[in-house]
């Protein structure tokens, strides 16, 4: 358990530091190849939501080759895990400010046992693998 607090502390940093370096660094993956899945709430790209682009993530990938998954803007209501397997994989956003992912949890929520959940079972993303880079999204 104690990885979601360290996966948490990932997402934010990655997050909260995506200035214009990232617009460089999206450019410079995109530059590599085009993207291998495409994440659209409307139904008109690869996948409806963000997870299941994340576990079509084939277990091949490599620093050589990283696996692009392109999340059009919308938000999108899910919480997302990121399986330790799930290596060199990057999820893009074609737009900071429109796409977001988002999920309603909150400490004082009631968890199954009755008693409220508490921050620490409250991410919205949860990353357990290596190599796993959040560009251009909010969340």
């Amino acid at each position: 358990m104690r990885t979601s607090t360290v996966a948490a502390f990932i997402v934010l940093v990655s997050a909260t530091s995506i200035g214009s370096s990232a617009v460089g660094a999206r450019e410079q993956i995109a530059s590599i190849h085009l993207p291998d899945a495409i994440v659209d709430a409307s139904g008109s790209g690869t996948f409806r939501t963000v997870q299941a682009a994340i576990d079509a993530v084939p277990q091949s990938t490599s620093a050589d080759r990283r696996w692009v998954i392109l999340v059009k803007p919308g938000v999108y209501r899910e919480r997302i895990y990121v399986q330790r397997e799930k290596r060199f994989v990057s999820l893009v956003g074609q737009d900071p400010i429109e796409a977001t992912i988002t999920f309603d949890l909150k400490a004082s929520d009631v968890g199954p046992d009755g008693l409220p959940i508490g921050t620490y079972r409250t991410p919205t993303v949860t990353i357990d693998a290596d190599d796993f880079a959040i560009e251009n999204l909010t969340i």
